[in-house]
């Protein structure tokens, strides 16, 4: 009877815990997250060879390709592109951009997410964009070129609400179990011991 008792506790705890789990995913807004990739090198316009050789050597340091990642990041960068990308004024709060150096690479990763897709997307090519006449004209002996441009998602990055109330519901039930031997556990083992029912 005690483990027919203990297992409907835990049973509970995982029905209350996957329920408030569901409503906490059900209140959560989506989420969309696209990705543009940009690739820096010599500027064409570069004509004498060695220019070019020493400019393809600075890049392998990957100092410059930092600095082009921090400038895709700088808030400077992000109210041209939200102006660029056609945002009314305060409405690009819920967004986030994120540049990184790709390792071993002189490709930088820019990464926008945001409750819109059409509107992530958007800016995200806007702050692609901007890093290429920015950083240009900045350092006019490289170039940025636009490699993959941003494709408004079709599917949110926020997990499944069907996962989230699964992993609700475990860890409740979990936390129960854990709570339940803490408390009875010396007690169930002294009654097993003495053939107490």
């Amino acid at each position: 009877m005690k483990d027919l008792r203990i297992g409907a506790v835990i049973a509970a705890a995982a029905l209350l815990g996957g329920a408030i789990a569901g409503i906490w995913a059900g209140s959560q807004p989506e989420r969309y997250e696209v990705d543009v990739v940009m690739a820096i090198g010599p500027a064409s316009t570069l004509a004498d060879q060695t220019a070019v050789i020493d400019v393809t050597s600075s890049l392998d340091r990957g100092g410059i390709i930092a600095t082009a990642a921090g400038i895709a990041a700088s808030s400077g960068v992000r109210a041209a592109a939200v102006a660029d990308a056609g945002f009314a004024e305060g409405t690009a709060g819920d967004y986030k951009i994120d540049s990184l150096p790709v390792l071993n690479s002189t490709l930088i990763d820019i990464t926008v997410s945001g409750p819109d897709a059409d509107a992530t997307a958007a800016l995200a090519n806007a702050v692609g964009a901007q890093l290429q006449g920015r950083f240009q004209t900045i350092y006019p002996i490289y170039q940025v070129e636009l490699l993959t441009p941003a494709v408004a998602p079709t599917h949110s990055s926020r997990p499944s609400s069907m996962l989230i109330i699964l992993l609700g519901a475990i860890a409740t039930a979990a936390i129960a179990a854990a709570a339940l031997w803490s408390a009875f556990g010396g007690r169930w083992r002294g009654a097993g011991a003495t053939g107490t029912p």
